[in-house]
């Protein structure tokens, strides 16, 4: 998941400009008054979303 998709997931409204592909080293410049959202909670965003993605993987639908 990307750093602007996990921003969005947490604040659909957010309007946000990113610099850099990594959530530890990137610039967040929030826009429009938009309230800033940690890194920290960034990052556990990405990690669940990724963690969903993994499960999925591993464990296929049943089938009726």
């Amino acid at each position: 998941m990307s750093i602007i998709n996990a921003i969005l997931d947490i604040n659909p409204n957010a309007k946000v400009n990113i610099v850099g592909n990594n959530i530890d080293t990137c610039e967040i410049n929030w826009l429009e008054g938009t309230t800033p959202i940690s890194k920290n909670d960034i990052k556990a965003k990405i990690n669940e979303t990724q963690y969903q993605k993994n499960r999925e993987a591993e464990y296929k639908p049943i089938k009726d």
